[in-house]
């Protein structure tokens, strides 16, 4: 991106040169984003399965966690204390 800008103002490019490093720059962002939120979500999911444990931390620092615990088991996708099978309403 900043290649092209530099090009476009040494005039040696044209603008659709910027505009196509903008296509190319704003979607590899997005895909950035996704994976630290993904990288993210799996640390919060491995946690949980060795047994988590933040519960005592939430009470000895309630200023630290805004959101209790149950909030949270909305936000985070797949991280609800149920197990998957009772999540699905399978029998175990």
């Amino acid at each position: 991106m900043r290649l092209a800008i530099s090009r476009y103002t040494g005039g040696l490019a044209g603008y659709y040169e910027v505009l196509d490093a903008q296509q190319q720059l704003f979607p590899a962002e997005n895909s950035l984003a996704r994976t630290r939120l993904n990288q993210l979500v799996s640390v919060i999911q491995l946690y949980r399965a060795l047994g988590g444990g933040w519960r005592a931390e939430e009470e000895r620092h309630p200023d630290r966690y805004p959101l209790r615990r149950e909030a949270l088991d909305r936000i985070v996708p797949g991280s609800s204390s149920r197990t998957p099978a009772a999540a699905e309403g399978q029998p175990r």
